[in-house]
């Protein structure tokens, strides 16, 4: 992932761009899960970049070191629906802000 600059004390103004889907290791997914949980995390893509991906992906064309994007966007919404929003954007880029705040998931007690 990249910063153009980065902002300890304000962690929404941290756009990242992860250049290659396909490289996201279990250790970043983890990290990114646990920054989505504890702050609002934006990330800009390429729309057709994050299409062509989740296309791969749905017609299981990935190898399984290379599907842990996908399951790092299952966490917030279905891969389908990534499908429909990148196909029903006329734009070349996108920003996603992702935050699951751990209040709202179930405690098991």
């Amino acid at each position: 992932m990249d910063e153009d600059k980065f902002f300890p004390g304000y962690l929404i103004q941290n756009v990242s761009r992860l250049k290659n889907m396909h490289r996201l290791s279990k250790e970043g997914m983890a990290f990114l899960w646990y920054l989505s949980e504890s702050f609002v995390i934006a990330m800009a893509f390429h729309s057709n970049k994050l299409l062509a991906y989740l296309l791969d992906y749905r017609l299981e064309g990935l190898l399984e070191e290379k599907k842990n994007f996908a399951k790092f966007l299952e966490w917030f919404l279905p891969i389908t629906a990534w499908d429909n929003l990148m196909r029903n954007s006329p734009r070349k880029h996108c920003m996603v802000l992702f935050h699951k705040p751990s209040h709202f998931r179930k405690r098991q007690i």
